[in-house]
């Protein structure tokens, strides 16, 4: 069986639902980073979800259409319906790598986990999956934050170790390891009840 292609036979594609269902996709972003009308769903915070799709294009670069509300007219959907091909169409594209291993001896022996999808690209949205957040209860079990390390993917790392991250995390951000436009958050977050919420601040 030949590998499942992940881009639009053509951008005649993108004018019919049906044709561009099998290939929607979604991804997290800053609010900072949303365009004028692009279709989105509020997460928590300043972080939203978009949803795109991959034009063909060559092998060395990426060429991709972010659905707009124009789109959305034409094909007369709504966000939820995209919301719903991009999760069918994401199943079991996760993955969580030990940061240890990853590493090496610069892991050190803290428990991190970067979570992502298989291609390492637009990745963080998958922390929304309630099997990968199953996942992290299971190597979390006294629980897990969620750190944004970039659109791209974040880091989950023990709750306790959490507090005080935010610091770390907006001095990466504002150090420019991170790219503007792949600059997630300055939030550190939690799961709850299968949502991505603001992690609580110690009493």
């Amino acid at each position: 069986m030949g590998k499942k292609t992940t881009k639009v036979n053509s951008t005649r594609d993108l004018m019919n639902f049906e044709a561009a269902k099998p290939f929607i996709r979604s991804c997290l972003i800053n609010e900072s980073n949303l365009r004028k009308r692009q279709a989105r769903t509020f997460v928590c915070a300043d972080v939203w979800k978009t949803y795109f799709v991959e034009l063909p294009s060559p092998k060395d670069r990426r060429t991709v259409c972010y659905i707009g509300e124009e789109l959305l007219s034409r094909w007369n959907k709504a966000v939820d319906d995209l919301d719903q091909a991009a999760e069918e169409n994401e199943q079991g594209s996760a993955t969580i790598v030990n940061m240890a291993e990853l590493l090496g001896n610069l892991g050190g022996s803290v428990k991190m986990y970067m979570v992502t999808n298989l291609e390492g690209w637009n990745g963080a949205s998958v922390i929304l999956n309630v099997s990968v957040q199953n996942q992290l209860s299971d190597l979390f079990p006294e629980g897990f934050a969620i750190l944004p390390s970039s659109v791209h993917e974040v880091i989950a790392v023990p709750l306790g170790m959490a507090r005080g991250a935010e610091i770390i995390v907006k001095t990466m951000n504002k150090s420019y390891m991170v790219a503007e436009n792949e600059l997630l958050s300055d939030h550190v977050f939690q799961v709850q009840k299968g949502r991505l919420t603001l992690l609580e601040k110690e009493r």
